[in-house]
C-alpha cells in the first residue's frame, strides 16, 4: 500500500436518504440500477412496466444521489445517478447522499463497483437464502476502504475516462458495421417467407447438472446459454458433465450447425444466433439452446444467421417473446418468422461479401473486449494501491488537451 493512502469508513462520505414521493400530480422517471448500467429507467430496461401501479412509497433520488438494490449490491447493482434528471426507485432500494468533502465521487463509483468491493458485501450481508440475502445502511456504512489523496483519484478517474473513450468508439466502429450489415440484407429482393417452410427442424438438447469448466479427452460437455453469442460461438462456455449422465447423440452439435437462444433473462440475449464453425467433438446443446436445420435446397444457412442478426428479424423476436424474468420465444414462434427469400443462390453469392462485414464487426468487438480486460486489470491494481499514477501524469495529460 502507498504511503498516501488512509483508511476511512463508508458513513464518511454517505449519509442516507429515506426521503419518499407522496402524493404526485405527474409520474416521475422510474429508475432501476443495472450491475452494468448504472441507473436506468426501469422500463425501458425490462421492456415493460415493472413499478407499482402507485408510487408515492418509493423513494426519491435527485440528480446527484446514489442508490444500491439491498439485496443484490454484491452482483453490481450500486451506482451514482449519472442519468441528468431526478427520479424515484423501488423502496428496496438504499439511496445516499454525497457528503465526502476532499474526496472525489467519480473514484467512489469505481471503487465501489470493484470485485473487490463485491466480494466484500457478500461477505458481510445477512440472510440465509443467497438471492434475498440483504445489506442494510448499518452495515454499509460501517465498512472501511483504503483511499489514495484527491489527486491520486483524480487521477485514476481520468484514465479510466480516457479508456472508455476508447472501448466506445471500438463499440461504435462495431455497431456501425452491423448497421450496415442489416441495411444489405433488408436491402435484397425475393418474397418472405416463413421459416416453418424454410426449416426442416428445431432440435434442442437437456441442461443437466454439471463443472463449468472445459472438457478434457473424451469428457462431454453441455453448452451453456452463454456460448452462442451474438457475433460468434464461444467454446468455452460450456458445462463437462459425468459419463454417467445421459445425452441423446441426435444433440451433439457439429460443425455449421445453426444455434439459437431459446430462453434467458435478458430480452436482448433472446434469439441470439450464430453458426458453429469448428465444434470439439463431445459438446451436446442444452435445453435453452436450439439448432436450427435448413433445408439446403430452399435455404442457406449463412443467409439464416444473417438475417435473424439484423434489426428487423429482431423486431419479430422482440414481439414474439414471452415471460417475465425468465424470457422465452417457442418453436411455434421460431416458425412463424418471416425471412426474406430471394432464391438460393442469391442467398449464397451475397454470403461471402456480408460475412466481410461480419468480419469488421467482430474484429472491433474483440479490439473493445481487449480494452474492457485491460480496464479491469489496470483498475484492479490501481483500486488496490498497489501502484501509484505519477504526478508527470498531469503534465502530459495537460500537454495532450
Amino acid at each position: 500500500m502507498c504511503d498516501a493512502w488512509r483508511e476511512i469508513l463508508l458513513s464518511e462520505v454517505f449519509e442516507p436518504s429515506a426521503q419518499r414521493l407522496g402524493r404526485y400530480t405527474s409520474e416521475p422517471t422510474v429508475f432501476s440500477i443495472s450491475k452494468y448500467d448504472g441507473f436506468v429507467p426501469a422500463d425501458e430496461y425490462h421492456g415493460r412496466r415493472i413499478a407499482s401501479a402507485e408510487l408515492d412509497k418509493y423513494k426519491v433520488v435527485d440528480e446527484t444521489d446514489w442508490a444500491y438494490s439491498t439485496i443484490h449490491i454484491d452482483e453490481g447493482s450500486i451506482a451514482r445517478n449519472g442519468s441528468g434528471r431526478a427520479g424515484v426507485v423501488s423502496p428496496m432500494y438504499t439511496v445516499m447522499r454525497w457528503i465526502g468533502e476532499g474526496h472525489n465521487p467519480l473514484y467512489f463509483e469505481l471503487l465501489l463497483r470493484s470485485t473487490e468491493m463485491l466480494h466484500r458485501y457478500a461477505d458481510n450481508a445477512q440472510g440465509s437464502i443467497d438471492r434475498r440475502r440483504s445489506l442494510p445502511w448499518k452495515t454499509f456504512a460501517a465498512l472501511s476502504v483504503v483511499v489514495p489523496s484527491f489527486d491520486e483519484q483524480r487521477r485514476i478517474v481520468d484514465l479510466a475516462a480516457s479508456l472508455d473513450d476508447t472501448i466506445e468508439a471500438a463499440d461504435h466502429a462495431a455497431a456501425v458495421q452491423r448497421s450496415a450489415y442489416s441495411a444489405k440484407i433488408q436491402s435484397l429482393p425475393g418474397d418472405a417467407a416463413p421459416l416453418s417452410e424454410l426449416l426442416l427442424a428445431i432440435d434442442a438438447g437437456k441442461s443437466p447438472k454439471g463443472e463449468e469448466r472445459v472438457p478434457e479427452g473424451n469428457e462431454r460437455a453441455v453448452l451453456k446459454v452463454s456460448a452462442v453469442g451474438t457475433w460468434g460461438f464461444d467454446v468455452a462456455k460450456v458445462k463437462t458433465v459425468s459419463k454417467a449422465t445421459v445425452l441423446d447423440e441426435r444433440t451433439r452439435v457439429q460443425a455449421g450447425d445453426v444455434l439459437m437462444v431459446r430462453a434467458n433473462g435478458v430480452l436482448s440475449r433472446v434469439g441470439a444466433v450464430c453458426q458453429v464453425t469448428e465444434a470439439p467433438a463431445n459438446y451436446y446443446l442444452c435445453d435453452k439452446t436450439l439448432r436450427l436445420v435448413p433445408n439446403r435446397d430452399k435455404l442457406d444457412a449463412e443467409w439464416l444467421v444473417g438475417y435473424l442478426r439484423s434489426s428487423e428479424a429482431r423486431s419479430q423476436i422482440e414481439a414474439l417473446t414471452t415471460g417475465s424474468d425468465m424470457r422465452n420465444i417457442t418453436q411455434s414462434a421460431i416458425k412463424s418468422i418471416r425471412i426474406p427469400n430471394p432464391g438460393l443462390t442469391v442467398q449464397q453469392n451475397v454470403g461471402s461479401f456480408f460475412g466481410t462485414l461480419l468480419v469488421q464487426a467482430e474484429a472491433a468487438s474483440a479490439y473493445a473486449d481487449s480494452l474492457r480486460h485491460l480496464r479491469s486489470e489496470l483498475l484492479t491494481a490501481l483500486l488496490a494501491g498497489g501502484h501509484e499514477i505519477p504526478s508527470t501524469y498531469d503534465e502530459i495529460m495537460s500537454a495532450a488537451v
